[in-house]
């Protein structure tokens, strides 16, 4: 997988190797690659979704508070984040949803 479908969260850009936390503002973060994948589903039930799918991301973690966050990486696909005003109300939202589950066969 190398993109998780349009829909997903639109990531920041990569800030660099000197950034200030944005949580504590304190200098120097540890950056690590993670890949895209898709939704995390319970293994014991899986109507239950634990996560969903990410795009490929750099995590960043404060050296200094450990508070952490995603960053897109230099060579990223854009994806779109797709918010309640794109499709309507929450009556849309569950109508598209329920399209698409049902499209799908269902959850997985």
């Amino acid at each position: 997988m190398t993109q998780p479908p349009a829909g997903a969260s639109t990531l920041p850009p990569y800030s660099g190797p000197d950034v200030d936390c944005p949580k504590c503002g304190a200098s120097g973060a540890t950056t690590e690659h993670r890949p895209a994948r898709d939704a995390i589903f319970l293994p014991w039930n899986p109507a239950v979704r634990v996560d969903g799918p990410q795009p490929e991301r750099m995590f960043r973690r404060c050296s200094s508070c450990g508070y952490g966050w995603n960053e897109a990486p230099l060579d990223a696909e854009p994806c779109r984040a797709v918010a309640a005003v794109d499709v309507g109300g929450l009556e849309d939202i569950q109508r598209v949803v329920a399209e698409r589950l049902a499209a799908r066969g269902g959850l997985r």
